[in-house]
């Protein structure tokens, strides 16, 4: 199934949504969802409707006090654990109970919210990656370096809060990352 984002703008929800259909026939939806908590009704409502068997979110706000589960669903969450900060950033990863993963942990110093999981669905395997990094924190080169050194087919969402940085780590970001991958 394919949904433009011409009909999307007839639904009645304001999330920017980006469903990208695999050849594993794995339906994936990437979302900044801008506090799960917020939104859970409207969202359940979504993966329900559109029939989404793999989503990756950034900016849960989740904190790791806060439940939250999603009913038919095995979610990996990886929160904010900053207590001086709000409810803020986070990372989680949900799939339906048929798809197997393996989890990796890079040995790379002080990443943010983050996870690196491979998908096994039909004989057929493929990488994710989410990563939340706040305006003052270091963009993290060496993670998405490592993504695309350890895997061929890999899907990477990123919130890098690139529009809040300096021109200089803009233009870093840019060319130093971007032309590598």
């Amino acid at each position: 199934m394919h949904i433009s984002m011409h009909e999307h703008k007839n639904k009645p929800y304001n999330i920017l949504i980006i469903i990208a259909h695999f050849i594993m026939t794995l339906n994936f939806l990437f979302l900044n969802i801008r506090s799960l908590p917020t939104h859970k009704p409207l969202f359940t409502a979504l993966l329900s409707e559109e029939h989404i068997n793999t989503f990756i979110l950034n900016e849960t706000h989740l904190t790791p006090k806060l439940q939250c589960k999603i009913a038919g669903y095995t979610l990996i969450r990886f929160d904010n654990e900053l207590p001086a900060l709000r409810a803020n950033g986070g990372v989680a990863i949900a799939f339906s109970p048929h798809i197997a993963f393996r989890q990796y942990t890079p040995q790379i110093q002080n990443l943010p919210e983050h996870f690196i999981l491979t998908l096994y669905y039909k004989q057929k395997s493929i990488t994710t990656a989410a990563i939340y990094v706040r305006p003052v924190q270091p963009i993290p080169l060496d993670f998405l370096t490592y993504i695309s050194n350890n895997f061929r087919f890999y899907i990477i969402m990123a919130d890098i809060n690139i529009h809040s940085r300096s021109d200089r780590a803009k233009m870093t970001f840019g060319t130093s990352s971007l032309s590598k991958l």
